[in-house]
């Protein structure tokens, strides 16, 4: 993610928080970059999900747990496994080793 993306999600959802905008503004909160928008990496993982083979278009019930801040500019991954009612998904760190979200999207 570039580091303007917080930037960018602030014009369309109106959540300018210092923290997302800037390093300098972040840093003044304790943040040592620009943090993405949690509801920006949410949506970002199901945009990608949705492409998927097996999304099913229909009724779904989306959950999502934020864990650690996505600093920006960043490289994050999206790992998805298949359950018998929807997907569990995590957005992790580059190495994969610290989620920075987890959820599930469940067909209902």
């Amino acid at each position: 993610m570039p580091e303007s993306i917080g930037r960018q999600y602030a014009r369309v959802s109106g959540d300018s928080n210092p923290i997302h905008m800037h390093a300098l503004s972040a840093k003044a909160f304790g943040f040592p970059r620009a943090i993405a928008h949690g509801m920006w990496t949410k949506a970002h993982a199901l945009a990608l999900l949705e492409q998927q083979e097996g999304w099913q278009a229909s009724a779904l019930s989306i959950s999502c747990q934020f864990k650690k801040p996505l600093f920006l500019p960043g490289t994050a991954q999206l790992n998805w496994k298949t359950g018998e009612t929807g997907w569990d998904y995590q957005v992790l760190n580059a190495k994969g080793d610290a989620p920075h979200l987890t959820g599930s999207v469940d067909w209902l």
